[in-house]
């Protein structure tokens, strides 16, 4: 039996009298005991299951976890303490399961859950900068009030105001990634606030619409060539899919020409700054996966070079089909939800994917996400986890994450940061000012919020917020049923764990 067969077993019906099965498990357990007597025999069955359920649902309570097996709680805390004192064990929660791309995320903030449930200053393990003026698109999936945009005199002022928040960043212990809110390269100092966080030895990732990513932006913001990493949103592939998410005319030109002229100047340049596509997964796209491989082989080709990565992501609304009549600004809307059939045809284009991959660019790293990766292993109905309303609140977690625009008003979630987003000012815990750092903002915010719930306040959560809203909420059920992380199943969760928090879709 191979470990990857031991992950993918119905273990309610796993017949562990058979004599094979029973001696490969207890091998398995006893190869890396650490100094404890354990009975295999009373404890083999309910060991396996926890390691499963953990494997594939990193953000299950221990509570839920006691409910599905016939065991006390000291019994669970027993089995816990062997399976966190068992490598093989770990290994196998942490990179075999359904749940992996979630361990990964997971992990680096975990141990920081007790700060927050205690009120303890942190500085932010990752920071999300907004340095966008406005933007020409008007995305049927984006929340952002469509109408609002900055004065033009608030981008050098605002990109100072970011560049102070960096110098207070400690090398190896904050990520940071430059999005939107708004597109970011619509700010003509840009490339100075780039270069200042490359100098600071931050790695400097990118997300754009690409639209102004012209040859002539390029040059006045040399700064770019900074980047570790460049990241183009791509809503379409072709003049018609692009129009029809974006509702602009020249979307599509304008981006695929812009593209392939960075390939160029990159390959001419010498510069290692790793270019990608994002491309979102709607219900009214899923057919469109083959022609995104004719769009990859055509940049390809036309630039004489090669796009480094694809990441694949699923709309959030599409997966859950939860919307609401709020954001009124916008100019349309995305209803569609994936359903089964869906998934199923989805999988099918994402095997073509790979199929082309191999054959035509296979250099090229894919990336899928959380709930992709586990499509792409056929698991029809893994999900992006999903924060309801009452887990979301205004205390929120700044000790893990905040996001910073261009006026230095601090969000508490990446999705309130949108400019006039009806509702996101109960997230702005403050603003960064001349004599206000990032570090007043937080511990201000920290002695004075009030826990308090909002109808609709899931919709200012990105995936990322969804999983660390989901985490904080593990943790804090957790430590009041009286079995905190430290008393779980899973060693890493209270370690300090040495991985990398930056955006590295490339590898």
């Amino acid at each position: 039996m191979k470990l990857t067969n031991l992950l993918n077993t119905d273990f309610e019906n796993l017949n562990l009298k058979d004599d094979n099965i029973r001696n490969f498990f207890i091998k398995l357990i006893n190869k890396n005991i650490k100094n404890q007597k354990v009975d295999l025999e009373k404890n083999l069955s309910n060991i396996i299951k926890v390691v499963h359920l953990f494997s594939n649902d990193p953000l299950i309570p221990q509570e839920d976890v006691l409910e599905k097996l016939s065991i006390t709680k000291n019994e669970l805390i027993e089995i816990n303490s062997i399976i966190r004192n068992n490598s093989e064990l770990q290994n196998i929660i942490l990179k075999m399961g359904s749940g992996e791309r979630y361990w990964n995320s997971i992990l680096p903030f975990a141990k920081n859950t007790k700060n927050v449930l205690n009120d303890v200053y942190g500085f932010p393990l990752r920071i999300a900068f907004f340095p966008g003026v406005s933007c020409m698109f008007y995305c049927g999936f984006c929340g952002r009030n469509q109408d609002a945009k900055y004065p033009s005199n608030v981008a050098e002022i605002g990109i100072n105001k970011l560049k102070s928040v960096i110098d207070e960043i400690n090398v190896g212990s904050t990520a940071i990634s430059i999005s939107g809110g708004l597109e970011p390269l619509t700010n003509q100092y840009l490339g100075s606030f780039i270069s200042h966080t490359k100098n600071k030895g931050l790695r400097v990732p990118l997300i754009t619409n690409a639209y102004s990513l012209t040859s002539g932006y390029i040059k006045k913001n040399p700064g770019l060539w900074d980047l570790d990493s460049l990241r183009v949103s791509l809503y379409g592939v072709d003049e018609n899919t692009y129009d029809f998410v974006t509702r602009s005319k020249r979307s599509y030109k304008m981006v695929s020409k812009n593209i392939i002229e960075f390939l160029k100047i990159r390959k001419a340049k010498n510069k290692k700054v790793k270019l990608g596509l994002n491309f979102i997964v709607l219900k009214e796209n899923i057919k469109d996966i083959k022609k995104l491989c004719d769009f990859i082989y055509m940049i390809n080709k036309q630039s004489e070079t090669e796009i480094d990565f694809l990441t694949l992501r699923e709309d959030f609304g599409s997966v859950t089909g939860h919307s609401n009549n709020l954001d009124k600004e916008r100019k349309y809307r995305l209803e569609g939800i994936l359903d089964t059939e869906d998934r199923k045809n989805l999988l099918n284009e994402l095997n073509y994917l790979e199929d082309f991959k191999k054959k035509y660019f296979p250099k090229m790293n894919i990336d899928y996400g959380y709930a992709l990766n586990g499509l792409i292993n056929n698991k029809l109905d893994y999900h992006l986890v999903r924060a309801e309303d009452n887990e979301v609140t205004k205390r929120g977690y700044s000790q893990l994450s905040v996001a910073i625009d261009l006026l230095g008003d601090v969000f508490l979630y990446r999705e309130a940061g949108f400019l006039n987003r009806e509702g996101n000012k109960d997230y702005i815990i403050g603003r960064i000012e001349k004599n206000k750092t990032l570090k007043d903002v937080i511990s201000s915010h920290l002695r004075n919020y009030k826990e308090t719930y909002h109808k609709d306040s899931n919709r200012f959560l990105d995936s990322f917020d969804h999983l660390m809203t989901k985490l904080v909420t593990q943790a804090s059920k957790d430590k009041e049923f009286g079995i905190p992380f430290e008393s779980g199943p899973v060693m890493s969760r209270t370690e300090k764990v040495n991985i990398d928090l930056g955006n590295n879709w490339y590898s």
